[in-house]
């Protein structure tokens, strides 16, 4: 008996190159293997062009966003409370009422989202749209970096899990073909041992 190496044998995709044993089909699904794997590489640069093409168009999105919102100081007229939904009275949000000066320089009074905790009398930064309604903060710089980034790395990933469902696909084929020529080959041994 020949002493273990103490080596492991290697994954499919590369062991099959050297072994005598391995039929075609092994081969073609270690070079598919290879192949798919090259292409999610390769796809890296392709997603840092889209990520960095979709951090411009950010950018410009928060600089226009910047210029066309304003920011203004609100009070608090009640303590910060959670919104129910109807829906078995989840908390969806947190509101208070609140005063602030709009663009015309009169008062105005209307629901806000605090921080949950803030009380009545606190002061908090609000931001109000062209129409003087109140909209969401801009984005800022990290924010259109952080989207860009987090949707380049998502489209890389999700080309990953195509490229791993298209190999699955094609080792079902591959399958079938093994269970098939193992099918003829056990067929033409029970011919012969006749």
């Amino acid at each position: 008996m020949k002493p273990s190496t103490g080596r492991r044998p290697g994954p499919l995709a590369t062991r099959v190159w050297g072994n005598p044993m391995a039929r075609p089909v092994d081969r073609s699904e270690a070079a598919w293997t290879w192949v798919l794997l090259v292409i999610w590489v390769l796809a890296v640069p392709l997603l840092a062009v889209i990520g960095s093409t979709q951090w411009t168009d950010l950018q410009a999105q928060a600089a226009s966003q910047s210029r066309s919102l304003t920011s203004v100081q609100a009070t608090l007229l009640q303590d910060a409370s959670y919104e129910l939904s109807a829906y078995r009275s989840i908390p969806t949000g947190v509101t208070a009422q609140a005063t602030w000066v709009g663009p015309t320089g009169l008062p105005v009074t209307g629901a806000v989202t605090p921080v949950p905790g803030a009380h009545a009398g606190d002061h908090i930064t609000i931001w109000l749209g062209p129409d003087g309604s109140v909209v969401d903060p801009p984005l800022t710089g990290v924010d259109a970096t952080v989207e860009a980034v987090l949707i380049a790395v998502s489209g890389w990933l999700g080309f990953g899990l195509l490229l791993v469902g298209l190999w699955w696909l094609l080792r079902a084929r591959l399958d079938r073909r093994r269970w098939s020529a193992w099918a003829q080959e056990w067929e033409r041994f029970e011919r012969n041992a006749r």
